[in-house]
Formats: structure tokens, C-alpha cells, sequence
């Protein structure tokens, strides 16, 4: 009988930590390089550098990198403008737009990577993220992100994320 209590207390103690990860508050970090990518997402506009893309893509599992290449190819002497939607499976006008919401965009949030604005330009320090549970998708493990702003709890972002992603680091900036 205490071996079934004790191995009820670990499986309730996996649940739980399991349960404590899926939403999480992350800090915004100062983007010391002009951000050259803008993601419009509803109401709310996404900045992002490319060089933080690239390195991103540069950390993209093998499978990823076969299906969106080891690089997104963008010159540093232009500014880029995409617009996403909420939803999966989506038709993409352009190549970025589907790296961003299903390679590389979800990552660089997850790492606070990003400068945010509101509808009324004002700029989001912090956000709240909800993270899925790792689904198979084309033989790999993906989880779904949801963005959101913490003030207001509209949504920010929604994409996908490679799961092997969760614990890579972009480095030192």
C-alpha cells in the first residue's frame, strides 16, 4: 500500500510540473540591432532581426532543415512585411511566412527574441505563452504555441515548434 501512495505521489508530481510548464511569462529582450522583419498578426505587430532568424534556422532539427533549409536567404539591405494567420495548414503566399509560423517564429518568442507592438503602438515588455503537449506531425514532434499579451490576454502569435527546440539557446547577443 505505501508502494501505490508513493507511486501516486510521483505520477501527481509529473502532472503537476508537466501542468506548471504549459503557460509561462517570458521577458521581452532588448533587440540591440535594428529589427529588419515585421510579422503583422491581428492587431499586433512583430519585430524581428534577421539575424536572430538565421541563427535560428541554424539550430532547426535535420528534419526541419530538409523541409525549410539550413537558411531563410534574406538580405540584410531590406525590410520584410508578412502577414500571418491563426490556424495550421495554412496556404502561404511566401516562403518566410511559413518559416516564421511553423519553423523559427515560435522559437524566438519562446526565447524573448522579439519587439512587440499593440494596435495603438505601444510596446509589449512581457508576454504570456501557452505551450501544447508534443504532437507527432510528419514523423516528428511538434508542440503549438499561443501567444498572448498579458494585459489584455488578446492573442499575439499562434504557430508550431519543433520540440527539440524547447531547450536550445540562441546564445549570447
Amino acid at each position: 500500500m505505501a508502494k501505490l501512495l508513493k507511486t501516486a505521489f510521483v505520477v501527481l508530481l509529473l502532472t503537476g510540473a508537466t501542468y506548471s510548464v504549459a503557460q509561462q511569462t517570458i521577458a521581452l529582450r532588448k533587440l540591440w540591432v535594428k529589427p529588419q522583419v515585421e510579422v503583422r498578426f491581428g492587431a499586433y505587430r512583430i519585430w524581428f532581426t534577421i539575424k536572430d532568424i538565421e541563427k535560428a534556422m541554424s539550430l532547426l532539427p535535420e528534419s526541419d532543415q530538409a523541409k525549410y533549409g539550413i537558411t531563410a536567404a534574406l538580405d540584410t539591405n531590406r525590410e520584410y512585411a508578412i502577414e500571418l494567420l491563426p490556424g495550421r495548414h495554412l496556404e502561404y503566399r511566401y516562403p518566410l511566412q511559413d518559416i516564421m509560423q511553423n519553423a523559427v517564429g515560435a522559437f524566438l518568442l519562446y526565447r524573448g527574441h522579439a519587439y512587440i507592438e499593440t494596435g495603438r503602438h505601444k510596446k509589449i515588455h512581457s508576454i504570456s505563452m501557452n505551450i501544447g503537449p508534443p504532437v507527432d506531425m510528419d514523423g516528428y514532434s511538434t508542440v503549438a504555441i499561443t501567444v498572448y499579451d498579458p494585459k489584455t490576454n488578446a492573442m499575439i502569435f499562434s504557430g508550431i515548434m519543433n520540440a527539440d527546440m524547447y531547450y536550445k539557446d540562441l546564445g549570447l547577443d
